[in-house]
Formats: C-alpha cells, structure tokens, sequence
C-alpha cells in the first residue's frame, strides 16, 4: 500500500507577464455561492496569449474557473475555456454525513501475502 501525501499548497503563476513573454495572466473574484448545500468561493484565471503562442493567429484567452470549498478543501467546480479544448469538472451527489463503517472493513476472504522477504 501507498500513501498519497497531498502537497500543502497549489502554485499558481503569478499574475501579470508570462516568464515567457507570450502572454499575461489575470485574476478576479467571482465571490461566495452556495451548490449542493456547500459554501464556495469562486475565482477566475485568464490567461491571456499573444499571436503566435501556440500557432494561434490572433490572441486567445484561457479562462480557468474555479469554485473552492474551504470546507471540504477541494474545488467544487473547475471549468476550463481554451481555444483548442473545453474542460469541466464537477463534484456532485455531495453527502457530509459519516460514510457507512462496512465501506472499508476488508472482504471476508481477505488475507495478507509475504512477498520475498517483505
């Protein structure tokens, strides 16, 4: 078995110019709303590139929406607008109460196996 270890932040690119000179990046507050009885807050990247960026003959934008539940420490909603693509992400059938223990007991015929020296 594994653990996943979460990191303890995301990075964003900063606002402002891309490092590479190909475009810029701005942010806005889409402020607090409630879905499937969660309270969110919503925030939107735009990340505005140059002619040229990625064979693009005009600038594009690409809008990255996002819908964060401080409760649940996850983003509720994720909506990504590209010229090249269209993502959507989104949680639902949300439950807070406790899960049912009998969800991870381990089947009846469950055993441990050594392996090499392990």
């Amino acid at each position: 078995m594994s653990e996943y270890n979460a990191p303890p932040s995301v990075s964003l690119t900063p606002a402002g110019p891309l490092p590479s000179g190909k475009g810029a990046v701005h942010r806005e507050e889409l402020g607090r709303k409630t879905i499937e009885g969660v309270d969110v807050v919503g925030s939107r990247e735009i990340t505005t590139m140059n002619a040229g960026a990625f064979g693009n003959e005009k600038t594009e934008d690409i809008v990255k929406e996002f819908w964060y539940s401080p409760w649940l420490g996850i983003n509720v909603i994720t909506k990504r607008f590209d010229p090249r693509h269209v993502q959507n992400f989104e949680v639902s059938n949300i439950n807070p109460s406790e899960p049912n223990p009998k969800m991870f007991q381990p089947p009846a015929d469950y055993r441990v196996v050594k392996m090499n020296g392990q």
